[in-house]
């Protein structure tokens, strides 16, 4: 392919066509995240297309690729093109809002003196020379505060095209992938019996011979290098490093949002009669592999949670992954105590209050294909899922699933239901109190409604006391908490 058509995250509805050098040709297509020229500086674009055909107008060249990878699937593409004509919002601002803001990358120019010139300088060159000469290279926001004078791109622009400065353009990360130190046992190792390694290397009792015995015994594994150190000490791993007998490996470790969640035990219920009947009928349309959106209605205390399990079971058994949106970012750490009692570590989180390393690293775990169940506000609908085969929208009818600062402008529940079609995937919106749109489309047959007409044996709703507040102003309580709540508490 000779030419790309890229979009930029900027509020302008069309798209640029730019040439692809000879030397990522074969690499760009649609999906790729490409660094580009626009007007005096540099944009990390989204490529929606290319094409061979040759052009009659001069076009600019595409200057690297982010990573070697598309940034985004076809799947997501193609609900972002969705997304940026439904509510009128350019596409550009819509994949930039796909991302995690801690994947966006910045362009940085850098400048380099290769040699001083010979011909009669202005003062704002010999300024821009100055500068150059003291340092190896400047970045263009630095010589910008060195040199502090108007025209400086006009100038600078003279000298790079003389030949007097080389400027580079390069790709500046925001967060970096957290890489640790892991200990494991030697590949040539593994193939000679443990015996013969013992008796020429490690005939003394020690921590040192603990350790290999340990490793040995898990040849495929390998371990913090900071917890080996802190069981066996810095001595044992060291002396099997000088021997061969182990080898350090850099691993890519995810940081992790659920330090101090608390994981539920696991829980066996008996379904009731209107829960089996739900059940069935969700499955069937998970085993037809059709898109179909179902409605739960069920009033709280019946069960949709259990509902939502035992379908997310099913759809994990045939190799495809799960996507849950809650409305409110406080909910996740209760129903992530579920899943992963049910599920194990296969659970990520995605929400936008995450610190921007964490939703980095679960992002590229997701992208990797990695993890197979996102559980997270509205912003998680763009999780970069492979073989999406169900999405959960709990409390659908709340209306924190609008998407009202910053643009684009959307509704993430909508937006699960498209992408459910797209992915051919079953969609449940559960809800106690559903919205109106979605309790008519179930009327109308767009959606299947299936009902939860009764709580589960044992679950209960509190007792409710009415207290008449004109009484305790009687009475001279004149708090905001009646007396019989101040008794309770």
């Amino acid at each position: 392919m000779k030419y790309a058509d890229v979009v930029l995250p900027v509020p302008v509805d069309k798209s640029f066509t730019y040439s692809i050098p000879g030397q990522i040709r074969g690499i760009v297509r649609r999906g790729y995240r490409v660094l580009v020229p626009l007007g005096k500086g540099y944009r990390i674009g989204y490529v929606i297309g290319t094409a061979n055909e040759k052009l009659d107008i001069p076009t600019r060249s595409i200057v690297d690729i982010v990573e070697p990878f598309p940034a985004f699937t076809e799947e997501i593409m193609s609900l972002s093109e969705w997304v940026a004509k439904y509510y009128l919002a350019p596409l550009g601002l819509v994949l930039k809002s796909a991302l995690p803001a801690s994947v966006h990358i910045e362009s940085e120019i850098t400048l380099h003196l290769i040699s001083i010139p010979e011909r009669k300088l202005n003062s704002i060159e010999k300024k821009i020379v100055n500068s150059l000469s003291n340092r190896t290279k400047l970045s263009l926001s630095e010589l910008r505060k060195l040199v502090n004078k108007p025209n400086l791109n006009f100038n600078l622009q003279a000298l790079i095209d003389n030949g007097y400065i080389e400027k580079t353009i390069r790709k500046k990360e925001k967060i970096k992938p957290h890489i640790e130190k892991h200990i494991t046992v030697s590949p040539d190792v593994k193939k000679t019996p443990i015996e013969e390694i013992i008796h020429t290397h490690l005939k003394r009792k020690s921590k040192r011979r603990e350790l290999f015995e340990f490793l040995y015994a898990h040849p495929d594994r390998n371990f913090p290098l900071t917890r080996i150190s802190a069981e066996y000490g810095d001595s044992a791993y060291r002396g099997l490093l000088s021997k061969n007998l182990a080898r350090v490996v850099p691993v890519e470790v995810q940081r992790m949002p659920t330090d101090g969640w608390l994981e539920e035990e696991k829980q066996d219920f008996t379904l009731t009669s209107h829960q089996k009947k739900a059940l069935e009928r969700i499955t069937e349309s998970i085993d037809s592999e059709r898109s179909e959106t179902f409605l739960l209605f069920g009033i709280s205390g019946s069960g949709k949670t259990e509902i939502y399990l035992r379908t997310m079971e099913n759809v994990l058994a045939k190799g495809r992954s799960v996507l849950i949106l809650v409305p409110e970012i406080s909910l996740t750490p209760q129903l992530w105590g579920r899943l992963r009692a049910r599920f194990g570590e296969n659970v990520a989180v995605w929400h936008s209050q995450m610190p921007d390393s964490q939703r980095y690293d679960i992002w590229r775990s997701i992208r990797k294909g990695k993890t197979r169940i996102v559980l997270g506000a509205r912003s998680a609908v763009f999780a970069p899922l492979d073989n999406l085969g169900l999405i959960i929208v709990d409390e659908e009818h709340e209306p924190s699933y609008k998407q009202e600062e910053p643009r684009p402008y959307y509704n993430a529940r909508d937006i699960a239901i498209v992408r459910g079609k797209l992915a051919k995937a079953t969609v449940i919106l559960g809800s106690a109190t559903p919205s109106v749109e979605s309790f008519y489309n179930a009327q109308i047959g767009k959606y299947t409604l299936l009902r939860l007409p009764e709580r589960v044996p044992g679950s209960k709703l509190p007792n409710v006391t009415i207290v008449d507040m004109k009484v305790e102003r009687e009475n001279k309580n004149f708090d905001s908490f009646s007396a019989s709540l101040k008794e309770k508490i």
